[in-house]
């Protein structure tokens, strides 16, 4: 199963979502992959926090670029199962090459075909940037599910709104572009706000929206940060975000069976 992790509101966790989800699949024993589409490289600075990839360190941007094979761009980390491909800056300069290029009609599908020469994975996750462009339109069509964080501050709905409408757009579209939609309700408070619109988002979304919520919790998140540790794994009774991102995975999991 290919998953995508995107919104075109940026601050909803996306990144977080991403490694916690990815992290949770290889706890339960999936061979997983974490692909990192966005040029900001955050899943890579966290993954990889003694390590920065730089120009000549083969990642996605070489793969996508032609100038190596997508398996030598696969990097192991110190958590059993999960593996990543990484990303620099440099990826922003290929996928405006790829832009140039759109005419043969090849480029938003290039992913899609580099992803199916990789074997052995259960899962593979895909972390993008929040804007709306050939990257992203590339993690789409390889997806089999788009996973769409969502947190409830204002422009939350409208964010929601912008990304299915583009997501539609691909699916109607693209030839062979198929996934399914999902939306992930993140940084949930406890407060009046919160509880009306994510209920507000049940009634408009229905089955789309994941009975799981994530919880806003700062401290756990940046400690696990700073310290180069999975959330995911904080097991203290503090940590509720931790669980929740724990019961997210058994949602999913549930799910594909």
């Amino acid at each position: 199963m290919i998953t995508s992790i995107w919104n075109v509101k940026g601050g909803v966790g996306k990144t977080l979502t991403s490694i916690n989800l990815a992290a949770g699949f290889a706890k339960e024993g999936k061979k997983t992959l974490l692909v990192d589409m966005d040029g900001q490289s955050s899943v890579s600075y966290l993954l990889f926090p003694e390590r920065e990839f730089e120009y000549g360190d083969l990642t996605i941007v070489d793969a996508l670029a032609g100038t190596g094979e997508i398996s030598e761009c696969i990097y192991h980390t110190n958590i059993e199962n999960l593996d990543v491909i990484p990303a620099t800056i440099y990826l922003f300069t290929v996928e405006k090459q790829m832009l140039v290029n759109t005419s043969s009609g090849i480029q938003q599908t290039k992913l899609k075909k580099l992803l199916k020469k990789l074997q052995g994975y259960d899962e593979i996750i895909i972390d993008n940037n929040p804007s709306i462009n050939l990257c992203t339109t590339n993690a789409l069509c390889a997806c089999d599910r788009l996973i769409i964080p969502a947190d409830l501050e204002k422009g939350a709905l409208k964010g929601i709104e912008l990304t299915l409408q583009h997501s539609q757009e691909i699916l109607e579209n693209i030839d062979g572009a198929n996934f399914e939609i999902r939306i992930l309700p993140t940084k949930i408070q406890r407060n009046k706000i919160d509880t009306e619109t994510l209920e507000e988002l049940k009634t408009v979304y229905g089955s789309m929206v994941y009975q799981t919520n994530i919880r806003y919790q700062a401290a756990p998140i940046k400690d696990s940060s700073m310290k180069g540790r999975m959330l995911i794994n904080d097991m203290k009774s503090r940590s509720k975000v931790a669980q929740d991102y724990r019961d997210l995975v058994a949602e999913v999991l549930q799910e594909e069976k």
